[in-house]
């Protein structure tokens, strides 16, 4: 358990330091390319469903065996190197740190009234970023906020606490591909269908979590809910929900591992 703490704690603190190899793009890379690959191939509607169960399956059995491997060898060098591997591997599951920055940059462009550099800031995340005004820009950044706490840290953490790095970043992957195959979007529609189904599965108890630590937070906090928090400070104050919803959820995973395992 100690393991995912310092590994929490390393993302706080280094978040994703630029040039650095990460899963997630790795991911994303591979998604790319097969995607293209696949499409060539299957072209009607059955077709596209059975191409995208396909994807979703070689995405999560790559992600785990590549991250059981890497245990695998360390293991060779004994149990400290096994856990070094297992904490540096969570710690690119999680994104708190990175979604802070991200963040943070919008609001203090918006601070100084650099409208272009807020949508600049914004633009990796929302796709329409580009024809926002400075009061929109702010409401889209808190609902992102919101919306990738569970994705970019509960989730991660809850399934890090269950199966350590392979099945933290197994759920990641899958976060990965259903947002790159988004069903809502032209030509995801079938091909999307088998990771938002399985994305769903994964999500179903960690978003039901995520609701109630964002609601405790709110409250230790002294805001009445986190609709309040943002509409007290913004950007910032979603910012605030984000930590210490993020850091509920993970005493409460510690305590309920702690208390099956006791």
């Amino acid at each position: 358990m100690i393991q995912v703490v310092i590994a929490y704690v390393m993302n706080l603190i280094l978040g994703d330091p630029p040039g650095w190899p990460h899963p997630v793009k790795v991911i994303s890379d591979f998604v790319s390319r097969m995607e293209c690959s696949l499409k060539a191939r299957y072209k009607d509607p059955r077709g596209e469903k059975k191409a995208g169960i396909i994807l979703c399956t070689a995405v999560v059995f790559l992600t785990f065996a590549v991250a059981y491997a890497l245990m695998f060898v360390a293991s060779v060098l004994g149990r400290y190197a096994v856990m070094a591997v297992n904490i540096i591997l969570m710690y690119t599951a999680f994104d708190a740190r990175g979604l802070d920055v991200k963040m943070s940059k919008v609001h203090r462009s918006l601070k100084i009234g650099d409208v272009a550099c807020a949508r600049k800031a914004l633009s990796p995340m929302v796709s329409n970023a580009e024809h926002l005004d400075q009061d929109d820009i702010s409401k889209v950044a808190v609902k992102v906020i919101i919306e990738n706490i569970n994705d970019r840290i509960v989730a991660p953490l809850m399934y890090a606490v269950i199966g350590g790095a392979p099945l933290a970043l197994v759920y990641r992957a899958v976060s990965v591909l259903n947002a790159m195959l988004d069903v809502k979007e032209d030509g995801h529609a079938h091909l999307g269908w088998a990771s938002a189904k399985l994305n769903g599965i994964l999500n179903f108890i960690p978003a039901r979590i995520t609701k109630l630590a964002t609601l405790a937070a709110a409250e230790i906090l002294r805001y009445d809910n986190e609709t309040k928090a943002v509409e007290a400070d913004g950007i910032i104050g979603a910012i605030k929900v984000m930590y210490a919803s993020s850091v509920i959820s993970l005493l409460f995973f510690l305590l309920v591992k702690f208390l099956l395992t006791a």
